[in-house]
């Protein structure tokens, strides 16, 4: 047994409309039900994208917090092996 095709979520978005333009030139949906499937088909697409870049947005941060860390670790590793690490009180 083969594996369906993999598409992107642009071809589908593309796929999707292309059917509801030819259901909308068959006569098979009326102008407000064209209107409104193409208005609920471009809203989900804007709010995947957005839920997209947040995720790109929360690992940019994870990564520079990370970053921030193990250079901060790496300096108070420096400063103990040099006999400058910090005194507690």
């Amino acid at each position: 047994m083969r594996d369906p095709p993999v598409t992107t979520p642009e071809e589908d978005l593309t796929a999707r409309l292309q059917e509801l333009s030819q259901l909308y030139g068959s006569g098979a949906l009326s102008d407000d039900e064209f209107a409104a499937a193409r208005q609920k088909l471009l809203v989900a697409e804007h709010i995947r994208i957005k839920y997209f870049e947040w995720w790109i947005t929360i690992i940019k941060f994870i990564g520079c917090a990370a970053f921030l860390i193990s250079a901060f670790m790496a300096f108070d590793a420096s400063a103990a092996s040099s006999g400058h690490s910090r005194q507690s009180s």
